[in-house]
């Protein structure tokens, strides 16, 4: 082919490449940007046709290249590379190695993740059989065709559509800070990067949890209906598990987030996801959703700059907890200092919407963890607006251990709703808050040991501390008598108080000791559980039946553990005296200070 030819015909291929992309700029919104194989050979390649392999032709390319004259002839650049082999080029691998053939060239690139190869007419039907096997496009051109000139158009093509992804990009990312600005809200959020995308959207919070999602329209109906079970939760056990170890492979990073392709099954769908961070801290991850086969690129983008936007809206949520919260907590402080002066009381309670006259109770959340102050202040906002939701006015304040709720649950010399006082009615109604504040935080912070303690009702507000100070009581006692994760009532607690009291009294070391050490030391050396049995044998009040069927044994058996305890400990379980006094050993034991 002569200089002059090649003169000719290289203005032609801008030309084309120019056309097309005016041609294509409607289907680009669908495509997100891709140049698929198809493309290249219908607008920059005149003359040329797809003799093998077209079920490949759909593929994205990402880059064009020119096999080198010598092996290793082509070099990979990260898959969907369109290969272009000029025929002195083939020839030259041909006498270097003659095994170099088409065909041999197809079943590499395949291997390699290549998107096409082109060569020069005409192409041998061995070549056009291999390429429909692999399924990689073979493509022959008019040897009038400069595969140079090729090679620099598709380049230039691609990085066009590069940079109008990146303009889209931008613009989405513009119009979602936009509507942050003006309070839109995660929701808002969502709904419209739905809209302008055609997908799905939804973000999961850290314990993926679903806090919201959106369809692109009404009529467009993506994601599963928002009452549906289903709908609570996106991305199963077996995709939490993938998902984490891909978020946590990458960096850190709040403004340009990674993006990733995943299945959704729960959904029967697939999605781009990225996480959201604000700092170092992972919030959760949004997820465009839609058909594997209508993905594309500009997705991987547009969730980047989803999942930027929500860790914008995120922190002005957290800005704003922390600023109610030390609000809520100046206003607790103030009642507290009042002390017992009503008048002093009243003011902050007012403006805490409590009567400073009326019946109230303290629930405290006890957080055995480290925990963001951030994840604890949304804690403390969700339990309020449950005691709220319950008809109750509420303070709360957020510390990095604890959550202390004030509830009132009478107004005055009035209940709730105007109902007269009824004491029985109140505990009651406390009890039954307590146990959803408790059941609350369970769930919010799933995986973190908690555990609540609920004060007796008390009246007038003026008694806060001494209202607070029974429901860490109830909360310490409770964690030590039952274990990590429960609720105690103070009023439930009676001689636990007392034994509480004393925990840091040698006496009380002492008496566990004479009273339960033959018996524990015995069961250190034996393996045997017979301060356990004697615990479930007081359990049940002594009745051999209950105790047997709650340590799942024989009664037979149980008696013989019985008589076991009474010889090894020398004890005599008919003496009422010291059945009191194993009684109280066995709860002191437990609530004792460690010597």
């Amino acid at each position: 082919m002569s200089t002059t030819e090649r003169r000719v015909r290289a203005p032609s291929l801008r030309a084309a490449r120019h056309v097309g992309a005016a041609e294509r700029s409607t289907s680009d919104l669908t495509r997100g940007g891709e140049v698929t194989v198809a493309e290249v050979v219908h607008v920059l390649m005149p003359g040329a046709r797809v003799v093998g392999g077209a079920a490949g032709s759909g593929s994205r390319v990402n880059w064009a290249t020119t096999l080198r004259t010598r092996p290793p002839a082509f070099e990979p650049r990260g898959g969907g590379e369109l290969v272009l082999a000029p025929r002195g080029t083939l020839d030259s691998l041909r006498q270097a190695d003659v095994a170099l053939t088409v065909p041999r060239i197809l079943e590499g690139l395949a291997i390699a993740g290549a998107a096409g190869l082109v060569i020069p007419a005409p192409a041998t039907p061995d070549d056009a059989a291999v390429a429909d096997r692999l399924g990689l496009t073979l493509v022959e051109v008019p040897e009038s065709l400069s595969l140079a000139e090729i090679d620099r158009v598709v380049i230039s093509l691609v990085l066009d559509r590069r940079s109008e992804m990146q303009a889209r990009a931008s613009a989405l990312y513009r119009e979602l800070a936009g509507l942050s600005v003006e309070g839109g809200g995660i929701e808002g959020i969502l709904a419209r990067a739905a809209a302008l995308t055609g997908r799905g959207a939804a973000f999961e919070d850290d314990r993926f949890s679903v806090r919201a999602m959106a369809d692109p329209a009404r009529e467009v109906a993506i994601l599963p209906d928002p009452a549906s079970p289903v709908a609570a939760t996106l991305t199963s056990v077996e995709e939490r598990g993938q998902l984490l170890a891909w978020v946590r492979s990458q960096p850190a990073n709040g403004t340009t987030p990674p993006a990733m392709t995943m299945r959704a099954a729960r959904w029967n769908l697939h999605r781009v996801v990225a996480p959201v961070y604000t700092g170092d801290r992972l919030r959760g991850v949004v997820s465009l959703c839609g058909a594997l086969d209508a993905l594309v690129d500009f997705d991987q983008l547009a969730a980047s700059r989803l999942a930027a936007v929500c860790a914008v809206e995120l922190s002005k949520e957290d800005a704003v907890l922390a600023a109610e919260q030390r609000v809520q907590g100046d206003l607790m402080d103030d009642i507290l200092r009042a002390g017992s002066d009503l008048d002093q009381v009243a003011r902050p309670a007012m403006r805490a919407g409590l009567s400073p006259s009326g019946t109230f109770g303290v629930v405290v959340l006890g957080i055995e963890a480290e925990l963001p102050l951030a994840t604890v202040a949304e804690v403390a906002s969700a339990i309020q607006r449950l005691v709220r939701d319950r008809g109750s006015p509420a303070l709360c304040r957020a510390g990095e251990a604890e959550v202390v709720i004030v509830c009132e649950v009478a107004a005055g010399t009035h209940g709730i709703g105007g109902v007269a006082h009824d004491p029985v009615e109140i505990d009651r109604s406390l009890r039954a808050t307590a146990k959803a504040i408790a059941d609350l935080a369970a769930t919010r912070l799933a995986g973190t040991a908690t555990g609540a303690g609920v004060s007796r009702p008390h009246t007038p507000l003026a008694t806060l501390p001494e209202a607070i100070r029974e429901a860490r009581e109830a909360w310490r006692i409770g964690r030590r008598v039952n274990g990590p994760g429960t609720l105690a009532a103070y009023g439930d607690l009676r001689l636990d108080r007392v034994l509480y009291a004393l925990r840091d009294s040698p006496e009380l070391r002492q008496f566990c000791e004479q009273s339960l050490g033959t018996l524990v030391e015995y069961d250190r050396r034996s393996g045997q559980t017979l301060v356990a049995t004697l615990d479930a044998f007081f359990a049940c009040h002594g009745n051999l039946s209950q105790a047997a069927i709650r340590l799942q044994l024989h009664r037979n058996s149980l008696l013989y553990r019985i008589s076991r305890i009474e010889e090894v400990g020398g004890i005599d379980l008919e003496d009422s005296e010291t059945r009191l006094a194993l009684q109280v050993a066995l709860k002191a034991r437990r609530l004792v200070a460690p010597s």
